[in-house]
């Protein structure tokens, strides 16, 4: 069976649209290396389309994030997310909502309203 080592860099987007909701959009993949296949051009459409594909399946099923959030699928490279009981924030913020995020530099700063 095949079974190649792709190495990839995703570009994702996260919005803010609620109280502790974010649609987490994938904007574009690029595979940067791909060993035990060639990759011509309609391979490499065909292989984008399907790590898009298991991300979103893997944001929406996994088990140890429906602890924490619930995901919904709004379309092929759009996930809601909707996070429980401000599930990524410290503990003294429990109850909080975040209501900002910004990404910058590879860190996310979140705001919240206690």
């Amino acid at each position: 069976p095949l079974k190649p080592n792709v190495y990839f860099k995703a570009t994702l987007h996260p919005i803010v649209t609620g109280d502790n909701t974010i649609w987490l959009r994938v904007e574009r993949v690029d595979v940067e290396k791909a060993y035990g296949i060639g990759l011509p051009g309609f391979l490499n459409n065909w292989l984008q389309g399907t790590i898009i594909s298991n991300v979103m399946k893997t944001v929406t099923t996994n088990e140890a994030l429906k602890k924490v959030m619930t995901a919904k699928k709004l379309d092929d490279k759009t996930v809601e997310l909707t996070l429980k009981n401000s599930a990524f924030l410290p503990s003294f913020a429990k109850g909080a909502a975040i209501k900002y995020m910004k990404l910058d530099k590879g860190l996310m700063y979140l705001g919240f309203e206690l």
